[in-house]
């Protein structure tokens, strides 16, 4: 077998999938007409029964797993054509997987992202092929991975006061488009992500539970204070999210439930706060994820993912007030400061929410920050 000649391997659709391979992940998705599920064909590509299942998954891991079997059938399409006609059994042979690892490598891929890719092959073939044994090709993934650096993400560190700056920017100018005829839905989007933004900056909650809030039951509004409220079932750490949106996003909160939101709608009801511009549904976490990233990259030249938010706001915190760590861990909802340490400082849940409300203020109204703070805000203060 030769080496590719490009120096890159596309994804191959799901549509363009061998038939067993698309067969198989859609039924471990749950996807697709009952009848289609319940036919014999189906029932019969799925023996022995697997007991795993894609559908269990969060969005983001599937698409992962998608575009990961994608690019290997693309990589089999060009170098093993012969692969792609037999049973889901033949592309499943580790020696063909590891010929498509070492085409990356090759590639000048990064060994974390091969180890990923390698991971994510394993995951698929765990819901797709279950008779087929993937130990040594997880671990391949886990060695590699150990033995990669670790992508830095200081580079990306944004303080919280720019990003809510972003969103307010956004605000602004869809706010006016909007001030002699009804908004468009461009503007309507624009107003949308901005809200999230800033909504994010202040109160840094997963991605997930962003995309999960409800009017009237997770997003609530008492007296004038507009609320988000979790339970312990919605929150990965089982620790239960009871704060109040920020008083400086009330204003913007109503003028998107009262004018942007029904425009994003349409004809269509959905009691989810967040709303597609595309569907008039639910914006799903990945929605929001893309939403964000296209925002800040256009804005900072980088792309900020949402959970990287999580990031900014506990270094932010920590370089700011570094005696008042010990609220990291209620901020982000964690069960101890370790936690917080541990996956998010690179530099309990209602105080600290509101003492980082008060450090934000606090810059925001004019008094002097830390000088680390100052420093990472250097290059981007046209923001704020």
């Amino acid at each position: 077998m030769t080496a590719l000649a490009h120096t890159m391997i596309h994804i191959r659709p799901v549509f363009d999938w061998p038939k067993e391979d698309r067969t198989r992940w859609l039924v471990s998705c749950q996807a697709g007409p009952a009848d289609f599920l319940k036919s014999l064909e189906t029932a019969a590509l799925l023996e022995p029964k697997n007991q795993k299942s894609a559908d269990s998954y969060e969005e983001t891991t599937r698409l992962n797993l998608i575009d990961a079997w994608g690019q290997y059938l693309e990589y089999l399409a060009q170098s093993e054509t012969e692969a792609l006609s037999g049973s889901i059994k033949l592309r499943a042979d580790l020696d063909q997987i590891f010929g498509y690892l070492k085409e990356l490598e090759r590639l000048g891929r990064a060994p974390q992202t091969i180890g990923t890719r390698a991971n994510s092959i394993a995951m698929f073939l765990s819901v797709t092929c279950p008779e087929v044994d993937i130990a040594d090709l997880r671990a391949l993934a886990a060695r590699m991975k150990r033995g990669a650096p670790t992508v830095s993400k200081s580079g990306r560190i944004v303080a919280p006061v720019v990003l809510i700056g972003l969103g307010e920017r956004l605000m602004q100018h869809a706010w006016k488009q909007t001030v002699d005829e009804t908004p468009t839905k461009d503007a309507s989007t624009t107003f949308r992500d901005g809200l999230l933004i800033a909504l994010l900056a202040q109160r840094p909650i997963r991605r997930q539970n962003l995309a999960d809030l409800e009017i009237g039951s997770s997003f609530t509004c008492q007296a004038v204070q507009f609320e988000i409220h979790l339970t312990a079932e919605q929150v990965k750490t089982d620790n239960p999210i009871n704060v109040p949106c920020p008083t400086n996003l009330t204003a913007p909160i109503e003028h998107y439930l009262a004018i942007f939101r029904p425009v994003l709608l349409g004809k269509d009801s959905c009691q989810h706060l967040w709303v597609s511009s595309g569907t008039g549904r639910r914006l799903t976490a990945i929605g929001i994820y893309q939403a964000i990233r296209r925002r800040t990259r256009d804005a900072f030249g980088f792309p900020v993912n949402p959970h990287l938010f999580r990031d900014c706001a506990a270094t932010f915190m920590y370089l700011q007030s570094p005696e008042l760590a010990w609220m990291i861990a209620g901020l982000l909802g964690h069960g101890n400061l370790a936690t917080g340490r541990k996956h998010y400082i690179q530099a309990q849940s209602k105080a600290g929410h509101e003492q980082y409300q008060s450090l934000i203020a606090a810059i925001r109204g004019g008094k002097p920050m830390s000088t680390a703070v100052s420093t990472a805000l250097q290059d981007i203060g046209d923001y704020i």
